[in-house]
């Protein structure tokens, strides 16, 4: 298999669209939102970490994130 610039490009693209891309975690587990930080981090995505449900509801509001993961178990 090889790999050509065009697919070099589209790869280069989708990374530099997750910069743009803002997620909200909600647990009340630390080792979940620290997990998922590592994670999702590490790939280019804004992270913004809530612990309680009114945590995140006042973060929604100033945020806006396109994502919002709820409850990670």
């Amino acid at each position: 298999m090889s790999v050509t610039l065009e697919d070099i490009k589209q790869v280069t693209g989708k990374m530099e669209e997750a910069h743009h891309i803002h997620i909200l975690v909600v647990d009340d587990n630390q080792a979940n939102v620290d997990l998922l930080d590592a994670l999702l981090s590490s790939r280019g995505y804004t992270l913004f970490k809530a612990y309680s449900g009114e945590d995140a509801l006042k973060m929604v509001e100033d945020v806006s994130p396109h994502v919002i993961l709820l409850d990670v178990m």
